[in-house]
């Protein structure tokens, strides 16, 4: 269900107000029944309750009693049925009592929308969100205008505020979840309930809307209100909060802050091992994450330590899988920043194969490993070789406008260029490496630190095909670059 809050509330409008229906009559068979059916479903007896709902139906109608009693029974064996999994039972059975309480209580009385509430749940339940939309809709209209005329409090607009929110967010429909998700924060926040189940799940899913807008420091400062508030209700190795700080994890790698990243994947990762089989994708997945992270910090034996174990698991599933080649390319990229660029080459060409076959020779994630490759071959020495992979990959990268503003595509423009240069081929060096400074800038702004070899070997070049002057005004751009940042660049 959309909404964590209805559990606690609805229970409390069919005990509180539609109980209090069976003081109507006397003390009877069907008192008895109703008794011993909220005993039975709050014991979660659950075909006990629905065998004393059924005699309460069947003494109403032996008595010929066509009122709220009989709404309570329907809906009673509704709850039953529901909790026994038997939806279309329930289905039938709430709109039974749906019709019963409209006629006797009135059209806007709360069991008629606690009902409504109900009927979405199941709508809900099957994926129907535009049908259970229109039930829960009905259900805020009504308890809306009781809150308003002061007969009931405005809290209990949370339970359909959460529900119609909660469908539209399944429908994708963002526009029309975030304003009634803020609302529903500010109305719990205004009662005090700080540590309701509904707070957790309205800022979990805000935070949701704000990472698919990449609105990312919003999504953070949504989870970190919501992560000790699942810890409290669900306890710290809860499913519920494993999401949680999988997203926090997320966007403090996204935003560098490394360490912070590290211990959220390493937490998530033990809570994972605890819930999961050893080989499980999902703790695959966080292992060569947190490789990821770990070689950010070029804390590489560490790194290579959990890509290893993500690689042993995925290579069990599928040797030649897309996961198994993703893997292999950061433990490729690893190997090259360790200087074993034997190690490196052999597992990029595997990577190169794998990623041919599903992908295809011209795919973004084929020219990743190509780049790699050319950097490979590069550094040993095998500058023919760097160049036929910088070539391969060129192309592909230029086929797409946005990663050719990348600076990952300005580094394989970069190697294409100074493995010319090392041929001393120089007027074939001088457009890749103008195209990485070019989109380098762009990428990264004119004073970027990573700029530094691109100008650096730029200038080279241009000294080689006499143009010294050229080469002076990259060599006073590195110059005011060093000082800016105060550094000294060490090709």
């Amino acid at each position: 269900m959309p909404c964590a809050f209805q559990y606690k509330v609805l229970p409390i409008l069919l005990g509180l107000l539609l109980f209090p229906a069976v003081a109507f009559c006397q003390m009877s068979l069907y008192d008895r029944e109703i008794s011993l059916a909220l005993d039975a479903y709050q014991r979660q007896r659950y075909t006990a309750a629905e065998q004393h709902y059924t005699r309460a139906l069947q003494e109403l109608t032996r008595l010929g009693v066509v009122d709220q009693r009989r709404g309570v029974a329907l809906n009673g064996l509704a709850l039953t049925s529901i909790a026994q999994k038997k939806l279309v039972d329930g289905k039938e059975y709430l709109m039974q009592a749906l019709a019963v309480f409209q006629k006797t209580l009135g059209p806007g009385h709360p069991d008629v929308a606690a009902c409504l509430i109900t009927i979405g749940d199941l709508h809900y339940t099957v994926a129907e969100y535009d049908i259970a939309l229109a039930f829960y809709q009905q259900a805020y209209e009504i308890i809306d205008a009781l809150v308003a005329r002061e007969i009931l409090p405005e809290t209990l607009l949370i339970v359909p505020l959460c529900n119609i929110a909660g469908s539209h967010f399944a429908l994708n429909r963002f526009d029309e979840a975030q304003p009634l998700l803020n609302r529903v924060i500010q109305l719990i926040d205004t009662s005090g309930l700080q540590d309701d189940a509904d707070l957790t799940w309205a800022l979990t899913k805000l935070a949701a809307i704000h990472i698919n807008r990449k609105q990312n420091s919003e999504a953070d400062t949504l989870l970190t209100r919501a992560l000790p508030l699942a810890e409290t209700l669900y306890g710290p190795n809860s499913p519920t909060v494993m999401p949680i700080v999988a997203d926090l994890a997320s966007l403090r790698f996204a935003k560098n802050s490394y360490n912070e990243a590290e211990a959220l994947y390493k937490r998530l990762l033990a809570q994972q091992q605890q819930k999961f089989e050893p080989d499980a994708a999902q703790i695959a997945a966080t292992q060569h994450t947190l490789g990821l992270v770990i070689q950010a910090k070029k804390q590489y034996p560490e790194a290579i330590q959990y890509l290893g174990q993500a690689l042993a698991a995925r290579e069990h599933v599928d040797p030649d899988s897309l996961e198994t080649a993703a893997t292999l390319q950061v433990l490729g990229e690893i190997y090259n920043a360790q200087k074993d660029y034997s190690a490196a080459w052999q597992v990029l060409q595997r990577t190169l194969r794998i990623r041919e076959v599903h992908v295809g020779r011209t795919h973004e994630e084929t020219g990743v490993t190509l780049g790699a490759l050319a950097w490979t071959a590069y550094y040993m020495g095998d500058y023919e070789e760097a160049v036929t992979y910088a070539k391969r990959a060129a192309p592909i990268i230029q086929s797409d406008a946005a990663k050719r503003d990348s600076a990952a595509a300005a580094q394989r423009q970069l190697v294409l260029g100074i493995s010319y240069f090392a041929q001393e081929k120089y007027p074939e060096a001088e457009p890749p490496l103008k195209n990485a400074l070019a989109i380098g800038e762009k990428a990264l702004g004119p004073e970027h630190p990573e700029l530094l070899p691109m100008l650096k070997h730029y200038a080279d070049v241009l000294l080689k095909l006499d143009r010294p002057l050229e080469a002076v005004e990259l060599i006073q751009r590195i110059r005011e670059i060093e000082t800016k940042h105060n550094i000294q660049y060490a090709p």
